[in-house]
């Protein structure tokens, strides 16, 4: 009696011994092999195209649920007379079609444009916007006026031109612009006031200061932010 082969897994699966040459019960014993061989390779092949992005599975989620919502609208605009109802069938669709392009890009993971972002994706981007601002006012920390020179002057020695002006050999005479204390002071004071204003303070060892007082040693904090209801402009 020939019996099935349960030997390891391989990258195929192995071709199933001829049916005429089993036993009943071995018979079944050689397909359910063969399934669980099939379901491991199967499993195995959605492990290797499993994306590594951790919200890969919130946008898939996000993205069927839209996209649910953009068929039933287009149902509905279906079921309109468009000769008697023309406005009312053209909404629905927009509507449809708005759904439906936030879906193809949740999916994809792209940025939404402004026409298909909602009030708070509006929010979210001033957040991204102001945690870069944070790292540009800890950069901005480190950087003293003659650094500006230096990397002028780098510039002319590589054989660049500055503002214009054509350089040449040695670039002997030619002088980086002058970057003064004060010019960066007021870049640095320009950089605080956005931070404060989209909500990050600085916290210290002493406590809470205003962004302003960024002489004081200590780290950046992020007010939280929401909306009461999520919103669309098309509901």
């Amino acid at each position: 009696m020939t019996t099935a082969n349960n030997g390891p897994s391989s990258p195929a699966p192995a071709p199933a011994p001829a049916s005429d040459d089993l036993e009943p019960r071995d018979r079944l014993r050689a397909r359910v092999s063969d399934a669980l061989r099939n379901l491991a390779l199967a499993v195995d092949g959605l492990y290797q195209l499993a994306p590594s992005d951790p919200n890969a599975a919130t946008r898939r989620r996000l993205a069927a649920e839209w996209d649910q919502q953009a068929k039933v609208l287009r149902r509905r605009a279906n079921k309109v007379d468009a000769a008697v109802d023309a406005a009312d069938r053209a909404e629905l669709e927009r509507r449809a079609s708005w759904y439906e392009r936030r879906a193809e890009l949740q999916e994809q993971g792209l940025a939404f444009p402004r026409e298909l972002s909602t009030p708070l994706d509006h929010l979210d981007r001033i957040d991204a916007f102001r945690r870069l601002l944070a790292d540009l006012a800890e950069l901005l920390g480190e950087i003293r006026t003659e650094d500006f020179a230096a990397f002028a002057l780098a510039l002319l020695n590589g054989g660049g031109p500055l503002d214009g002006r054509p350089t040449s050999g040695d670039n002997d005479g030619a002088k980086p612009p002058a970057m003064t204390g004060e010019h960066l002071g007021r870049f640095q004071l320009e950089v605080y006031a956005l931070l404060e204003s989209a909500g990050v303070v600085l916290r210290a060892s002493e406590g809470t200061h205003r962004v302003a007082d960024h002489s004081a040693a200590g780290q950046f904090s992020f007010l939280p932010y929401n909306l009461p209801k999520t919103q669309y402009p098309d509901t």
